[in-house]
């Protein structure tokens, strides 16, 4: 459903543009070698669940150190809309919620499970970078000597609808209208200051 719905909605001016435009980065995260690929996803969703529940951080380390790395793709280096469902889709895979996908002959699984909010595939982006967040987090960090100025922005309030839940038109809408009016509360606390 989700290949069928990005291949009817990406055309080659779309392409033109994602190849022209702002880069825009992808994230899969490559499983530890020593595991297979759907014990490797429940090694990374424990990793992910153990360390939300011990210290909640924004930016999880415990799936690096059992093995899990991430690579960055780019979307500049599609060349078909299949390609860039291929990417999307590689970007979230979650097997037996998905199907199993392959890059290079080896599999990749959901970007999350090495970092949630993967602002290391920004390294060496010389402007300012804002981080928009799905949920909420305690103290929100900010750049550091050598990074780029990084601003966390994260929901007022909670969001409500389950990341799984596609079928909840009055959630999806009530999650929509969440995001403009932080979006619109944003603008008007910066001003000018972000431009």
């Amino acid at each position: 459903m989700y290949r069928a719905t990005i291949c009817r909605t990406v055309d080659d001016a779309d392409l033109q543009l994602l190849r022209e435009g702002p880069e825009l980065r992808v994230v899969v995260a490559r499983p530890p070698r020593w595991l297979g690929p759907r014990l490797a996803l429940l090694a990374g969703l424990g990793c992910y669940v153990l360390e939300k529940r011990l210290r909640d951080p924004l930016h999880g380390t415990l799936s690096r150190r059992v093995g899990f790395s991430a690579e960055v793709l780019s979307t500049r280096e599609c060349r078909s809309p299949e390609a860039v469902a291929d990417l999307i889709l590689a970007s979230s895979c979650t097997p037996p919620f998905t199907t199993l996908i392959r890059r290079g002959g080896a599999p990749v699984l959901d970007g999350s499970l090495v970092d949630s909010a993967p602002v290391f595939a920004l390294r060496g982006t010389p402007r300012r970078v804002l981080v928009l967040l799905t949920r909420r987090y305690g103290e929100l960090p900010s750049g550091g000597a050598g990074e780029p100025m990084m601003t966390y922005v994260q929901p007022s309030e909670p969001i409500t609808i389950s990341k799984w839940d596609y079928t909840n038109p009055d959630g999806l809408q009530r999650t929509f209208d969440l995001g403009r009016r932080d979006g619109e509360a944003f603008v008007d606390q910066q001003g000018d200051g972000f431009k």
